[in-house]
């Protein structure tokens, strides 16, 4: 993390983390239940799954896991792109900047 920050907001912003991961983590696993209920479970005979909505909530899961996935992947890619780009724009402004301080001699 930042090491310019106090210990005390440095925790603080750590918790603040762990929770966000956690709360993320709870979000997925009630989407992935409510939407995988709804498109494999249509009656209730029993308590119990039967073979057919059992296979399907398994395939159901995996496939809503590996979606998620995949778009997690995207989007750090997307960040890292966004980031490499500020930096490179800074690097070609402070060199523009340089050239302008230089070319006056």
């Amino acid at each position: 993390m930042d090491e310019k920050l106090a210990p005390r907001l440095q925790r603080k912003l750590e918790q603040s983390v762990v929770h966000s991961g956690i709360h993320q983590n709870m979000e997925l696993l009630m989407n992935l239940t409510a939407g995988c209920f709804v498109e494999c479970v249509h009656k209730f005979p029993s308590k119990l799954l039967d073979k057919d909505e059992a296979s399907c909530i398994d395939h159901c899961g995996q496939r809503y896991i590996a979606l998620s996935q995949r778009v997690g992947t995207r989007y750090q890619i997307h960040q890292a792109t966004k980031v490499a780009e500020a930096k490179q724009a800074k690097v070609t402004a402070a060199a523009a900047a340089g050239s302008l301080v230089g070319g006056g001699k």
